[in-house]
């Protein structure tokens, strides 16, 4: 992959700050993107706020004290 072999010729950590890596996974998704159907984007979206994840957020999720997903998933809200 061009990732990994950009890797290879970047000394040191200099590698992960370089966006060049990143520019064909961003063309690739604009590609994938406009070539999505409104159908499938609408079952995408049904399909994302389906899962369990979603629904555990929602339960933990305080309405008038927003947080990060990370601590709503692991404090449990009060009934």
């Amino acid at each position: 992959m061009y990732a990994v072999s950009n890797m290879k010729e970047i000394k040191g950590n200099k590698g992960l700050l370089d966006q060049t890596r990143f520019e064909s996974l961003a063309r690739e998704k604009e590609r994938w993107l406009r070539s999505l159907s409104p159908k499938k984007a609408i079952r995408l979206a049904e399909d994302m706020l389906a899962c369990s994840l979603v629904d555990e957020w929602l339960d933990h999720f305080p309405e008038d004290k927003p947080m990060c997903l990370k601590m709503a998933l692991t404090k449990k809200r009060k009934p």
